[in-house]
C-alpha cells in the first residue's frame, strides 16, 4: 500500500492447498501485516484488509481463508471484534482456534528411551511417508494436501516392529528468514548475557551476538497413529532436540493447538511460548454451515513455511 508514492504498509496473501479437519480444500493465508508508524491511525489497515478481502472473494475455486495474529495485538483484535463489520463486502469471519508456538532453547542433550527407532528419512522412504500421512491425518488442519514440494529428507521417522508409528517434518528456513536480536527489553540483556556465559562454560550452542542470526530448526507437523499418543510425539521432539545439539542450533520451534496435551509434557524444556489466534474466513453463510472444522477439538498448527 502506497500513500503519496511512499510505501506505507503491506500484507501477505498465500494460496495453497491443505487439509481442514481431514478434508482437502483450497486455503488462503492473510498475514504479515505492517503499517509504518508514520501512517498509523489513518484508516490504512482497514483499507488494506478491505482490498485483501475483495481478492478473497475472487478466489477460484472457492475455499477457506485464515488470519493469524498474536494474542496481545490489541489493534488487530479490536479491528476484528468492532470494525470488521464496517468493511465493505466483509465475509463471515469466526475465531477458529488458538495456537501456541514453543521455542525450545537448546541446552544439554536429553537422555530418553524411545518406543522404537528414530532416524532421518531417506529418499526410499517417500512412498511409506506418503501412505502414512494419507492414513493418519485424522481431523488435523492446515497440513499440506500434496507431498510433492517436500523433500523426504526433511522428515524424522519413529519406527516400531518394522512399521512407522509417528513422523515429523523438520525445516531449516535459514535461507528464507532469519531471527536477529536488534534491541533488548528491560532486564532481558542480563538473561542473554548469563545464557551466553552458561553456554560457553557447558560447551552448548551459543546465542548469537546482537545483530547476528540465530540458528533455528522448526518441527512443522507431527503425525502419529493415535492423535492421543503424546509419548510418540514427545520421543520425536526429544530426538529433534538432540539433533539440534549435535548440529549447533540455538532454537527448536514447534507449534501446537492450545488444547494439545503435548503442551503439558514440555515442561522439562527451557522454552519461550507465544500464543496466536486463527480466524477463518468464509464467503457465505452456506459455506460456514458446511465447514467441517466447526467442531474441531485440537487442530494442527499452520504451516511454518506459509507463516
Amino acid at each position: 500500500m502506497f500513500k503519496e508514492n511512499v510505501l506505507a504498509g503491506f500484507g501477505k496473501i498465500v494460496d495453497h492447498q491443505g487439509y481442514m479437519a481431514g478434508l482437502g480444500t483450497n486455503l488462503r493465508y492473510f498475514g504479515n501485516f505492517f503499517i509504518h508508524p508514520d501512517f498509523q491511525r489513518q484508516g490504512l489497515f482497514t483499507r488494506l484488509i478491505e482490498f485483501m478481502i475483495m481478492e478473497f472473494e475472487s478466489m477460484y475455486p472457492p475455499g477457506v481463508g485464515y488470519f493469524v495474529f498474536l494474542n496481545g495485538n490489541n489493534p488487530v483484535d479490536r479491528f476484528f471484534k468492532i470494525k470488521a463489520g464496517q468493511v465493505k463486502n466483509m465475509p463471515l469471519i469466526r475465531e477458529y482456534s488458538e495456537f501456541v508456538t514453543k521455542s525450545l532453547i537448546i541446552t544439554r542433550k536429553k537422555n530418553f528411551n524411545p518406543n522404537g527407532t528414530i532416524r532421518l528419512a531417506a529418499k526410499s522412504d517417500r512412498a511409506k511417508i506418503e501412505g502414512f500421512m494419507a492414513k493418519n491425518r485424522g481431523t488435523g488442519s492446515f497440513m499440506p494436501l500434496d507431498f510433492n514440494y517436500h523433500s523426504a529428507s526433511e522428515y524424522a521417522i519413529l519406527e516400531s516392529s518394522g512399521r512407522i508409528t509417528a513422523i515429523c517434518e523438520l525445516l531449516d528456513l535459514g535461507n528464507y528468514k532469519k531471527t536477529r536480536i536488534t534491541k533488548f527489553k528491560k532486564g532481558s540483556y542480563l538473561f542473554f548475557l548469563l545464557m551466553r556465559i552458561l553456554q560457553a562454560t557447558l560447551k552448548l550452542p551459543q546465542f548469537p551476538r546482537k545483530g547476528e542470526a540465530f540458528r533455528e530448526l522448526y518441527i512443522n507437523q507431527i503425525i502419529r497413529l493415535d492423535d492421543e499418543d503424546a509419548e510418540s510425539a514427545l520421543d520425536l521432539i526429544r530426538w529433534a532436540f538432540n539433533f539440534c545439539c549435535e548440529n549447533k542450533y540455538n532454537l527448536l520451534h514447534l507449534g501446537l493447538g492450545r488444547r494439545d496435551p503435548l503442551i503439558s509434557r514440555l515442561k522439562g524444556f527451557l522454552s519461550i511460548s507465544i500464543t496466536a489466534k486463527v480466524l477463518t474466513v468464509h464467503p457465505t453463510s452456506d459455506k460456514i454451515e458446511k465447514d467441517p472444522c466447526r467442531n474441531l477439538n485440537s487442530p494442527s498448527f499452520p504451516d511454518f513455511k506459509i507463516l
